[in-house]
This record gives C-alpha cells, sequence and structure tokens, in this order.
C-alpha cells in the first residue's frame, strides 16, 4: 500500500453516528432537543434511548456517552426551566432593592418567561407520573417546592408589610403558583410572544395579591424597568421585547 493510500484513509474519532445528523448542533443540545419532543409524544416511560438515539442521528452508545441514564436527559431538560427561576431569585433578585411587589412580580415574570421561552414545552414534563410520583425524581420535586418556598417568602413579606391583601398565605402562594404554571396549557408557540405572556402573568399575579389591585399595570411596568436598567433581566436578548 502507497504512502498515499495510507493517508486517505478516513480516521476513525470518537464513536460512528448511526446516520447523518441533521444538523451542525452540538450533539448534547440534539439529543436533549429530540427527547424533549419524544418525552411530550410517548411519556418518559414510554421512550426508549433507542429512540433518542436514531431520533439524534447517533449510535446508542454515543448517546450513553453524554447521557449515561435517560433520568439525567429529563433532568437537564426540567432544568432548563425550573432551575432558571431559582437562580434568578439566588443571583439577581436577591440584590435588587425594589419594593416587595416589585420583586414578586419579577420572580413571577422570569419564572413564567422560562416557561414561555423554551422550544418546547418543557415544563409539561413536570406533571408525567413518572417525574411527579417517581422515586429517581424526588430531588427534582424538592427543588420545585424550593421555589414554591422562594415565592411564599415574598407573598408572607407582602402580607407583613400590608400591600398584599391579608388572606391565607399558603392559598396566595399556591394562587400565584399556580397561575404561573397555568402558561403550560395555554401558551401557544410560535404564536405568541414569551415576554408578553410574562408580562400578562406577573400583571395578574398582582391583581391578585395587591390591597390595591389597580396599581398592577404601573408596579409590574416600573418592576420591569428597573430590572432592565439594572441588568437583571439582560441575560437573555428577547427579555428586550415587550
Amino acid at each position: 500500500m502507497s504512502a498515499q493510500s495510507r493517508t486517505a484513509r478516513p480516521s476513525k474519532v470518537g464513536r460512528p453516528r448511526k446516520q447523518a445528523r441533521r444538523s451542525s448542533q452540538d450533539p448534547k443540545e440534539e439529543i436533549l432537543e429530540v427527547s424533549a419532543a419524544l418525552f411530550q409524544e410517548f411519556g418518559f416511560t414510554g421512550t426508549t434511548t433507542r429512540q433518542i438515539a436514531a431520533a439524534a442521528g447517533l449510535q446508542q452508545g454515543s448517546l450513553f456517552h453524554y447521557f449515561p441514564r435517560k433520568t439525567e436527559i429529563i433532568t437537564t431538560l426540567l432544568d432548563r426551566t425550573l432551575g432558571q427561576a431559582l437562580r434568578f431569585s439566588q443571583e439577581k433578585l436577591a440584590n435588587f432593592d425594589g419594593p416587595i411587589e416589585a420583586q414578586l412580580c419579577l420572580l413571577t415574570y422570569r419564572d413564567a418567561y422560562a416557561i414561555c421561552s423554551s422550544p418546547h414545552n418543557l415544563a409539561a414534563l413536570w406533571f408525567l407520573p413518572e417525574v411527579s410520583e417517581g422515586p429517581e425524581f424526588s430531588a427534582y420535586r424538592s427543588k420545585r417546592e424550593q421555589l414554591r418556598g422562594v415565592f411564599a417568602s415574598y407573598v408572607e413579606a407582602g402580607i407583613e408589610a400590608g400591600v398584599f391583601v391579608r388572606e391565607d398565605a399558603r392559598v396566595l402562594t399556591n394562587l400565584v403558583f399556580g397561575l404561573v404554571e397555568s402558561s403550560i396549557w395555554w401558551f401557544r408557540r410560535g404564536q405568541d410572544e414569551p415576554s408578553v405572556a410574562a408580562m400578562q402573568i406577573c400583571t395578574s399575579a398582582l391583581r391578585l395579591v395587591l390591597t390595591a389591585p389597580d396599581r398592577a399595570d404601573q408596579v409590574a411596568q416600573d418592576a420591569l424597568q428597573d430590572a432592565r436598567s439594572g441588568g437583571l433581566l439582560d441575560d437573555d436578548p428577547r427579555d428586550d421585547h415587550g
């Protein structure tokens, strides 16, 4: 064999693909994208790693290189929405010195925006039986309750300050939390604008809790303007819409 033919032989780098990938997208991101669609169509248990690998154009072994277990795929997807609101409350909102009603507004906006701006309806995965009941997702459920607790802390502070109605804090918290999650069912991807929907949700939440609900629109507008000027919402360029 000549030196030229030896040089021309293609080298094998990594695991071979099952089929040509559909795009130049990062393989890990492509796995997450196709998995989100498959989980929504077939459920978590009904989706196999073989299906995921085939949809991503990978050998099954390559899939396990990126995600050793199927559970890791869905928990990564779940964190794409839930994790955003938690990180926002811990890393940014904690440094915002606006009034308590503005703080609740911003948390509500960021949580709703995370749900509505995801390419797939990832938050709907929260309600899959395996996720809501399975022992392997107990850590995720604890994190979701942690987020609910953050909402509760703002609601309780608002009641104490006299700016929120004096109702059961647990009930008010669940109303606001439920209002955010309602976007899972009515938001239309490709038709509705995430920032507009998030603004509608946080304004509606304020109308539920404020002692003077007619202030809701102004509170929401001022809160978002202050947050944007202070850099709290500049991590995603789509936050500039609306």
